[in-house]
C-alpha cells in the first residue's frame, strides 16, 4: 500500500526505501528467532526463511515482500506470529485485528 492505494511499484526509489527499512528490521527479526530457538527448538525452522525472502526481494522479486502464499517476508512473519500466539495459549479475537 502507498498513500492508501495499492502500490503499483513504478516508483523504484520508494520501493527501495521500504526494502532498506525491512533490512533494518530484519536483524531484530533474526535475533528474536535465535532467542526463541535457543529455548524452544521447534522455532529453529524459521531461522533461514526471512533471509531467503529478503534475498529474493533484494533480487527484484517484489512479491517476496508481502504477497500471500508466496513465502513472502509477510507470510513468514504472520506464521511466526500465529505460532507465538499458540505457544502462549492465547486465542486471537476480532479485537486483535
Amino acid at each position: 500500500m502507498r498513500d492508501g492505494a495499492i502500490n503499483d511499484h513504478t516508483d523504484r526509489d520508494y520501493d527501495r526505501a521500504l526494502i532498506w527499512r525491512l533490512g533494518d528490521i530484519h536483524q531484530r527479526t533474526l535475533q528474536t528467532i535465535d532467542d526463541l530457538s535457543a529455548t524452544t527448538p521447534r522455532f529453529c525452522h524459521y531461522g533461514p526463511r526471512p533471509g531467503d525472502a529478503l534475498g529474493r526481494l533484494d533480487g527484484g522479486d517484489n512479491d517476496a515482500f508481502t504477497k500471500p502464499l508466496h513465502g513472502s517476508y509477510h507470510d513468514i512473519w504472520m506464521e511466526l506470529h500465529q505460532d507465538l500466539i499458540l505457544t502462549l495459549g492465547r486465542i486471537r479475537t476480532a479485537a486483535d485485528a
